[in-house]
């Protein structure tokens, strides 16, 4: 089994992922980041303490998500946050039963950064946070 994950940020190719690398990283969170390119500026954060690649979902939407569920359970984590619409769709709606849910799950808001900060990380899976379908 892999190391312990406090939290995979997908979508790294997106501002708001390395901003919420920056802000839980310092805090000593093991973060894992998931882009599409290997150039996405989210994969070069040194609070990465792993790094992936997934197929984009505007290539393959349902191919993604499945990515995702099989990382996850490769690598256990408490969170897995999203920055876009795309990864929220595919989280929410392409794989509705699967391994995902019952993760917590939440778009990076400062809010959810706060409750992340808030908490040690072994109760970040306590959160319990679902996506609005819609």
């Amino acid at each position: 089994m892999s190391e312990r994950i406090d939290a995979l940020i997908l979508d790294s190719r997106e501002r708001g992922s390395l901003a919420v690398a920056r802000a839980l990283g310092p805090s000593g969170y093991r973060l894992a980041m998931g882009g599409y390119s290997a150039r996405d500026p989210g994969l070069f954060t040194r609070y990465a303490h792993l790094r992936t690649l997934f197929t984009p979902p505007s290539v393959d939407i349902d191919r993604y998500a499945q990515e995702i569920v099989d990382w996850l359970s490769e690598h256990p984590c408490d969170a897995t946050l999203a920055s876009s619409d795309q990864t929220a769709t595919a989280v929410g709606w392409s794989a509705p039963g699967s391994e995902i849910a019952g993760r917590a799950m939440e778009p990076p808001t400062s809010s959810a950064i706060n409750r992340l900060r808030a908490r040690p990380p072994s109760m970040v899976a306590s959160l319990r946070i679902r996506l609005a379908a819609g």
